[in-house]
Order: C-alpha cells, then sequence, then structure tokens
C-alpha cells in the first residue's frame, strides 16, 4: 500500500467531512440574500440571545449531571464539581477538531483526572448518545403533526399533503436510528462482556428513569435558545416548531462534517425554517445566529476550563503508551 493511499485510508470520513461541508455551506451561500441577511441580522433584537443563553445553559448543567449520576456506583460517587470541566472540555474539542476529538479524549485521557476508569467513561457516553437519540426522535415523531400545523396556517395546505411529510420525515428518522443501533452494536460486540461487567450498575431502573427525564430536559432548555432566536427575529412560530426544528438539526448533525458542523448545522436550520417562513433572509439568518450562539459559548466556556484544568490531560501518557504497546 503507498503512503497517498494509507493517508487516504486513515483520513477518508474526516475528508468525506469536509467535502460534505463544503458543499453544504456552498449551497446556503447560494441561496441566501446578502442584503436582506445582513438587514436581517441587524435588527435582531439581541437580548433574545440572553435569553437563548440562560435556557441552554440549563441544559448543560444538566448534562454534566446526568453524567456524574450515570457515573456514580453506590461506592464511587462521581460528583458534579469534577465532570464540569471534562465535558465542556470535550465539547469545545469536539467543536474544533477533527473526528469528535472531545469523545475521544473524554474516554480515553480525561478519566483518569476524575478516578473512573476508560470503559466506565465509554460506557456513560453511550447511554448519553442512546437517549439523546431516542428523544430526538420521539419529539420528531410526536411533534411533527403539531409543527406542520404552522405551515396549515401559512400556506393553506391540505392535510393529505402534511400526513404525506409527516410519514416522509418519519420513515427517513427510523432508518437512520436503526443504522445507528447497528454501529453501536458494532461497536459493543468485540468488548461487550467487559463493558457489561463494569457497566451493569449503569442500567439500573432508578438510574434510567432520571437519565429519561434529564434528557428530554437538556433538550426542551436546547430548543428554549432555538425559540428565543426565533422571537429576536421577529417570527411568530410555536415552542412545539422549535423542539422539532431543533430535533432535525441535531439528528443533521451526525451527517459527516468538519468541526463544529459548519455548513452542515447552516444548510439543515436554514432549510427547515425556509419550507416554513418562504423567506431567505430570515431563514439564513436564523441559522447563523444559532449556530454563532451554540458554537461560540460553549467552545469558549470548554477552552477556558481545559486552561484552567490543565491536569484532564496527566492521562495522556498512559494511554499513548497503552495504545502503543
Amino acid at each position: 500500500m503507498t503512503k497517498k493511499s494509507s493517508f487516504l485510508k486513515r483520513n477518508l470520513k474526516t475528508l468525506l467531512g469536509v467535502l460534505i461541508s463544503i458543499i453544504a455551506l456552498y449551497l446556503f451561500i447560494d441561496a441566501v440574500e446578502y442584503d436582506g441577511l445582513v438587514n436581517e441580522i441587524k435588527n435582531f433584537e439581541i437580548l433574545y440571545i440572553l435569553y437563548g443563553l440562560i435556557s441552554l445553559c440549563l441544559g448543560y448543567v444538566m448534562r454534566i449531571y446526568r453524567w456524574s449520576f450515570i457515573l456514580s456506583k453506590v461506592d464511587q460517587s462521581v460528583s458534579f464539581r469534577r465532570c464540569v470541566a471534562p465535558f465542556m472540555g470535550s465539547i469545545a474539542l469536539n467543536n474544533t477538531l477533527p473526528l469528535r476529538a472531545g469523545d475521544i479524549l473524554r474516554v480515553l485521557v480525561f478519566p483518569k483526572a476524575i478516578n473512573i476508569s476508560k470503559t466506565q467513561s465509554f460506557g456513560s457516553i453511550l447511554i448519553e448518545r442512546f437517549f439523546d437519540i431516542a428523544i430526538l426522535i420521539l419529539f420528531i415523531v410526536l411533534f411533527l403533526p403539531f409543527a406542520f400545523n404552522d405551515l396549515i396556517v401559512l400556506f393553506n395546505l391540505d392535510s393529505s399533503f402534511t400526513f404525506f411529510i409527516s410519514l416522509l420525515t418519519s420513515i427517513v428518522v427510523l432508518v437512520i436510528s436503526i443504522s445507528l443501533k447497528t454501529k453501536i452494536a458494532n461497536l459493543l460486540r468485540d468488548h461487550l462482556n467487559r463493558f457489561l461487567e463494569q457497566n451493569f450498575y449503569m442500567f439500573s431502573l432508578h438510574k434510567i428513569l432520571v437519565v429519561l427525564f434529564a434528557t428530554v430536559f437538556i433538550w426542551i432548555a436546547e430548543a428554549g435558545l432555538f425559540y428565543a432566536i426565533l422571537k429576536g427575529l421577529s417570527i411568530d412560530l410555536s415552542f412545539i416548531f422549535s423542539l422539532f426544528i431543533m430535533a432535525i438539526v441535531t439528528m443533521g448533525t451526525l451527517i459527516p462534517s468538519s468541526p463544529g458542523y459548519i455548513g452542515t448545522f447552516h444548510f439543515i436550520a436554514y432549510t427547515g425554517l425556509f419550507f416554513t417562513v418562504e423567506d431567505s433572509s430570515i431563514a439564513g439568518s436564523f441559522a447563523i445566529i444559532t449556530h454563532s450562539t451554540l458554537w461560540l459559548s460553549t467552545t469558549l466556556v470548554g477552552l477556558i476550563l481545559i486552561f484552567l484544568n490543565l491536569k484532564l490531560f496527566e492521562g495522556f501518557k498512559s494511554s499513548w503508551i497503552n495504545n502503543n504497546d
């Protein structure tokens, strides 16, 4: 195998993600009317960013609590405080580095700093992802008819068209969920016994119920940011619609893309809103403001916490040695 083909094989997913991001960003830029976009952003009521950030902050507080709760055993409590820096640091690194490097570090490097095993950390992330995806799919399927009520009012669409769009979207979501389930099963197959042995305590009924309700709260809080930005743009749509478009955009971030979901986030958010408001300037400004608020707030907080807690990387050396033995 030549060096060139070896490089392409190792970096195929990264290169594919960058290509998809470039295409999505081109389509987004091509669709948006520049003058109208600038005008919408200038007229945006900035106070709504504060409301959105408060809601987002509540969601991330619950995310960190959920992670600490999943990790905690009866005889080994993992405090909320110890989880703040590694969790937010991993989010910042996911936003800025390829291959979801933050999640990789949360599994291989950060566990040493909070005195847990790598298998525990890996198991907790799988549980987080499972519940996140399940709740987002639930939001899409349950709220799709209510979200399309906004379309019916705006465009006087008949119920058969709404039913067709709802059914088509539900089928797409189902296909994605089956694909993700298969991928997770493949990840666990080779290490299933060890995984279950160390993480069985995570599957108690009490933990499952707490994590379920925490996950619902997390995504309602994140939808609060989307709703605040819609209000800041003077778009009169329901909170149910905010839940729906937040779920669609978030599921869309599962598509391979560049770090921070540049391009893919913008195109999906733009498309989701454009078909409702039929205004490229409003839809484009919504996509830009939402992505910028999410990316900047989580990245800045995460990077600051990393620099204040460089001991998080104490596990890097041992992880490197173990992976090269």
